[in-house]
C-alpha cells in the first residue's frame, strides 16, 4: 500500500517508469485463459482509491463479478443480441459473445455514485475515470492488460440486481475486464500536443 506521508520527492528517479508504463499501456480485446488472481485484482481496486476525488465524495463502487455471475451475464449478452439481430445468431457467434464475458481472467463491475448536483455528479465521473486508470496502469505494470466496456449490459436492470446496486443510488458505468495476454495491441499513432495546447 502507498504511504500518503511520503515527499513527493522521493519518487523522482521513477518518471522515465512511470512515462514508459503510460505510453505501453493498451486496451486489450483478447485475453490469454488463465485463472483470476483475487489478490492482484484487489491491490489494482484499492489504488483507484488514490485517484483525484474532488470533494472526497468517494465514488467509487466495484463488484467483482464470480463465476455464477458471469455465466448469467453471458446469458443475458447473448440474449439481449438475439433481440437486437434481424438474422439468427450462428453457433460461432453465440460462442463469441460468452467467450467475451467469460474468457478473460477478471471482470470487476464499475459503479458511480450517484448526486443530485449535475456539476457534483460529473466530478465523480471524473473520479472514476481516473481511478481505472489507476487500476489498469497497475495491471499493466504486473503483465495483465484491460479494457474499460460499456455498452447496452451496463444498462440492463438485471445488472443492477445481480450486483445489489440501487440505480437511484448508483450508476453502472462499465466493466473492467482483465487478465494476461500474449501479444500487446498495435500502439497507435498519437497526434502532436500541439494540436491540443494553446498558451495565453
Amino acid at each position: 500500500m502507498v504511504d500518503s506521508k511520503v515527499d513527493g520527492e522521493d519518487f523522482k528517479g521513477f518518471g522515465p517508469v512511470l512515462n514508459e508504463l503510460i505510453r505501453a499501456r493498451r486496451t486489450l480485446q483478447v485475453f490469454t485463459p488463465a485463472p483470476n488472481d483475487p489478490e492482484l485484482i484487489e491491490r489494482a481496486l484499492e489504488l483507484a482509491l488514490w485517484a483525484p476525488n474532488h470533494r472526497l465524495t468517494f465514488p467509487w463502487r466495484f463488484v467483482v463479478v464470480e463465476d455464477s455471475t458471469r455465466q448469467r451475464l453471458a446469458d443475458l449478452a447473448l440474449e439481449l443480441k438475439r433481440a437486437e439481430s434481424s438474422q439468427k445468431l450462428s453457433k460461432a457467434q453465440e460462442l463469441a459473445i460468452r467467450n467475451k464475458i467469460l474468457e478473460p481472467a477478471a471482470l470487476v463491475g464499475l459503479g458511480c455514485l450517484k448526486n443530485a448536483d449535475p456539476l457534483v455528479e460529473r466530478e465523480n465521473y471524473a473520479s472514476v475515470a481516473c481511478g481505472v486508470q489507476n487500476i489498469s496502469l497497475y495491471l499493466w505494470s504486473q503483465g495483465w492488460g484491460s479494457k474499460w466496456g460499456t455498452g447496452a449490459l451496463t444498462r440492463q436492470p438485471q445488472v443492477y440486481e445481480l450486483f445489489n446496486w440501487n440505480p437511484d443510488q448508483v450508476e453502472i458505468v462499465g466493466f473492467l475486464w482483465a487478465g494476461p495476454y500474449d501479444r500487446s495491441p498495435r500502439v497507435p499513432e498519437r497526434p502532436s500536443l500541439d494540436q491540443f495546447l494553446a498558451r495565453v
